[in-house]
């Protein structure tokens, strides 16, 4: 790195610094001694160890960059280490300060556990009292993502090392499925209005036992390595942990981006197999993970995971390594309401029969590859039918109820 880019990078830093309105001995020592500091989430700022000195080494020098800040978080995948540098590419300077304006700063988050897993992303932080930044999110390839980083909140530790924080407590494609997940807790909190000093209590173990981010999460993620005439796949979940790379003939890759849509292909690689389908704009994989056990039989389990053609496009032409995170889709049926759409005018009116509804309709026709038509029936309940005959019709009737000792409404499938 030329000596006139360094200091460049250090005026660079130094303004986003004084921006950020950060503590005035970190921005005096990194203006006189080039010293980095470390904020954690538990508000204490350590000094740099050899290796956090060496990882910073190494970073700045392949990527020709300058670290002014780093953010750690205790996670059950390891410490994450959050980078904030300025880059090597001057045009894209005023593009970063307005996303530090926003507070969502571009940074390199290494994966102390798993270097793999270290990338390239958009995060959120805050400033706290004593001037320090702590980070409480991030975006991940255009998904929206709500992290379990907050000690108010978080189902999961505190974040210290004898209890890390967890999985993002919820992923989504939309703000419209942010708005559902959000109106879910809500009522929740409802529920609990009217039990006194519920303000200053804990939330109630069921709500943590019945919220999205109590289970594992299903996501995937994988990473796509060209290598000689094969491209290595490598996944990661919650459920299986981390999995051998899988090899696949870069000609069969290639053959499928040209195919016809529903085309099949099938490689093996060590034991492994998998199975290809060329998607309208994705290819799906189908892997079955095999292992030898002792006694000569086998034992594994089937991965299915759908990447964007482009993703494999740029791997192949490009020989850019690609990381995707995967989310399978709900099972859900499409449900046709044009026939029903008087009784559902009459029903959103009401704030308890709407939401109601809204959750009838989330939670009660959980049937993949269904299309179900709704009929209005009686005042506030509706007949359907489906097209797959399989129930050949029913009903979604409203309930009036007791639920966890206070009166509710929600509906029920009867078939």
């Amino acid at each position: 790195m030329s000596e006139i880019l360094r200091e460049k990078q250090k005026a660079e830093a130094l303004k986003r610094m004084r921006l950020m309105g950060l503590r005035e001995d970190f921005i005096r020592d990194f203006e006189e001694d080039g010293k980095v500091h470390i904020c954690t989430f538990q508000k204490t700022y350590p000094e740099l160890s050899a290796e956090d000195t060496e990882m910073v080494r190494q970073f700045e020098q392949k990527h020709h960059a300058l670290v002014y800040l780093i953010l750690r978080v205790h996670t059950i995948l390891g410490d994450l280490d959050s980078l904030l540098y300025v880059g090597q590419y001057t045009e894209e300077w005023p593009m970063d300060l307005a996303d530090l304006k926003e507070g969502y700063p571009l940074s390199y988050t290494a994966n102390r556990g798993d270097g793999g897993l270290s990338e390239f992303g958009s995060i959120q932080i805050t400033k706290t009292d004593e001037g320090g930044f702590i980070r409480v999110g991030y975006a991940y390839k255009g998904k929206f993502i709500v992290t379990d980083e907050s000690l108010e909140l978080t189902a999961y530790g505190d974040g210290t090392y004898e209890k890390p924080f967890g999985a993002p407590r919820w992923t989504g494609q939309s703000l419209e499925d942010l708005e559902r997940w959000l109106e879910q807790i809500a009522d929740e909190y409802d529920k609990l209005a009217e039990v006194p000093g519920w303000e200053t209590e804990q939330p109630a173990e069921r709500i943590l036992r019945k919220a999205p981010w109590h289970e594992l999460s299903p996501n995937i993620l994988v990473k796509l390595v060209r290598s000689n005439q094969f491209v290595g796949v490598k996944t990661y979940c919650r459920k299986h942990g981390s999995h051998g790379r899988f090899l696949i003939k870069e000609v069969i890759l290639r053959w499928l981006l040209e195919a016809e849509i529903g085309a099949v292909k099938f490689d093996s690689d060590c034991g492994d197999y998998v199975k290809i389908v060329r998607g309208v704009d994705s290819l799906q994989f189908s892997f079955a993970w095999l292992s030898t056990c002792g006694d000569d039989s086998v034992k594994g389990f089937r991965q299915d995971i759908t990447i964007p053609l482009l993703s494999v496009q740029l791997v192949l032409d490009d020989g850019e390594t690609q990381k995707y995170l995967y989310i399978p889709p709900e099972p859900c049926a499409r449900i046709i309401t044009c026939h029903a759409a008087r009784t559902i005018r009459e029903i959103v009116k009401d704030k308890q029969k709407r939401r109601a509804l809204s959750k009838g309709l989330r939670d009660c026709f959980r049937w993949a590859n269904e299309t179900v038509t709704l009929y209005p029936d009686g005042k506030d309940s509706f007949f359907f039918t489906t097209k797959s005959g399989c129930p050949k019709n029913g009903g979604l009737i409203l309930h009036e109820g007791v639920r966890h000792g206070y009166p509710c409404l929600y509906y029920c499938v009867h078939t």
